[in-house]
């Protein structure tokens, strides 16, 4: 099942209250309820002990989905928009993989450009031109083949 189906399916099984901050306040409610019955069984397996039951682990983690697809929906969020935007804003921050200097030296204008749809930041979806000679030399030599983004910009 993919998001946009999970948020379709999840809506049919949402009570609709009177009012949209009613409905607001009811799913994010909801998400603190979750959130806290998931940080209950790690609190009771530091604090006393107890095996984490990752069966009931899933089941919170799913219940908390449910209210932040019902969140979305209410307010016409496209959540799988809000995915990817959250993923190129990470890449702007960490463009390779996370690291403590650029965590602690974060350029929040371009983080803020990219959450307001302005940023020159790109995800491009690639394509792969092989020259003829790059085909005539070995496997690991890469000369030869280029990356380019369908649109020609970089």
């Amino acid at each position: 099942m993919n998001i946009k189906e999970y948020c379709e399916k999840a809506e049919l099984t949402r009570a609709t209250l009177e009012l949209t901050l009613d409905d607001n306040i009811h799913m994010l409610f909801g998400m603190l309820t979750e959130l806290g019955e998931i940080t209950d069984v790690f609190k009771k397996e530091l604090a006393y002990g107890k095996e984490v039951d990752w069966v009931n682990v899933k089941e919170e983690v799913g219940d908390l989905m449910w209210y932040i697809a019902g969140f979305c929906n209410i307010n016409d969020f496209d959540l799988e928009e809000i995915l990817q935007t959250n993923i190129d804003k990470l890449r702007a921050r960490y463009p390779e993989k996370f690291t403590t200097t650029h965590a602690l030296n974060r350029d929040l204008e371009k983080e803020r450009s990219i959450l307001e749809g302005t940023s020159e930041l790109k995800v491009y979806d690639y394509r792969v031109e092989v020259k003829p000679q790059a085909i005539l030399k070995s496997p690991q030599n890469v000369e030869g083949i280029i990356f380019r983004p369908r649109n020609n910009k970089i």
